[in-house]
């Protein structure tokens, strides 16, 4: 219920990435399987290999939008089009082993559910991702401004991935899963704890339907393990909470000096993807 249903237009893996690795100049990533692709980007003037130029396209398109938390359907699929205009430009073969992943990220736009796009309850916020390569971990931080008076802290770790679809037994409980239909009036904190396991990204590599295959998974792939949560208020601690058996997985989609993309799945299948479009904090 929170993506935007697009028709798909399926080719094959070895055909599109050939034509977008000539249309890009950067070397061929070989690959079996399907890539979707929405058929609006057939049908519009946005097509270009231009980095910068793409890269202003989706500042404008994403502006109006509160970071993807009121986008409409339409507003989604132009910026889900940009996006994959510049996945297939991605100029690095590892994008997660890059040490350009260290540091901190904030989230411009995303398609995920709250909390993870910002939205902390009635409040809307602000999503970073900050990441140690060294010790292997990262923390989400999700505060709403001004001076951080409400705050949610995730903490986890990262392996590269091995390729194995998630199952039940690894993704967590998601029966308690926020709907946009649920009573606003209820308990803020209430609602940031059933949320819990939608609260990290688990991404998606460079508009692979889930079912493509490459030999090498870590070097776009992170399995990501939480470990904990904690959510305050005016500084004081109000919710801790401790993770077992609760992952994820990422897939790095585009890394660049500035920018960073991530499709973020419960399973590691395509279908259950969100899209992280982030920028570069100093």
């Amino acid at each position: 219920m929170y993506l935007h249903k697009k028709d798909q237009i399926k080719l094959t893996g070895i055909l599109y990435v050939a034509l977008s690795s000539l249309s890009c100049g950067f070397p061929l990533v070989s690959f079996t399987g399907s890539i979707q692709r929405s058929t609006s980007l057939q049908s519009t003037s946005i097509i270009t290999t231009d980095i910068p130029s793409l890269k202003s396209l989706i500042r404008k398109a994403i502006a109006p939008t509160n970071r993807g938390i009121t986008a409409t359907p339409s507003q989604k699929s132009e910026i889900e089009d940009l996006l994959q205009n510049l996945e297939t430009c991605c100029p690095l073969k590892e994008p997660a082993r890059d040490p350009r992943m260290e540091g901190k990220w904030r989230v411009q736009y995303s398609t995920a559910p709250a909390p993870s796009n910002g939205q902390l309850g009635p409040f809307l916020g602000v999503a970073r991702q900050i990441i140690d390569l060294e010790n292997g971990s990262y923390i989400n931080k999700l505060e709403v401004e001004p001076n951080e008076w409400l705050s949610a802290e995730l903490k986890a770790r990262w392996f590269e991935w091995d390729g194995k679809v998630l199952e039940a037994d690894d993704i967590g409980d998601t029966s308690e899963d926020i709907t946009n239909e649920q009573n606003p009036e209820e308990n803020i904190f209430s609602l940031l704890q059933s949320s819990l396991s939608k609260i990290i990204p688990n991404p998606l590599n460079n508009n692979l339907s889930g079912k493509g295959t490459f030999t090498d998974y870590g070097a776009t792939s992170w399995k990501v393990d939480f470990q904990s949560l904690s959510i305050r208020l005016f500084g004081i601690s109000i919710v801790s909470k401790e993770f077992e058996n609760t992952s994820r997985v990422w897939r790095m989609s585009y890394l660049d000096d500035e920018v960073r993309i991530v499709r973020a799945g419960r399973t590691g299948k395509g279908e259950d993807d969100f899209v992280f479009y982030m920028t570069r904090e100093d």
